[in-house]
């Protein structure tokens, strides 16, 4: 029993790091690239324009 708990732990410990490792990563090349991918981003719909679209 003492070996499952220790193999479920690990990897446990194994998989968090991994997902915080790979957060940092993309959010280190979000910041790298952000100025690059600013066209290809739409702007948000306004309220105002979802409203006008619903009452057409």
């Amino acid at each position: 029993m003492q070996r499952w708990k220790a193999a479920a732990l690990a990897s446990v410990l194994c998989s968090s790091v991994l997902s915080i490792w790979m957060c940092r990563e993309g959010l280190l090349l979000g910041h790298r690239l952000g100025p690059a991918l600013a066209p290809l981003r739409r702007p948000p719909r306004t309220l105002d324009a979802r409203i006008a679209r619903l009452a057409q």
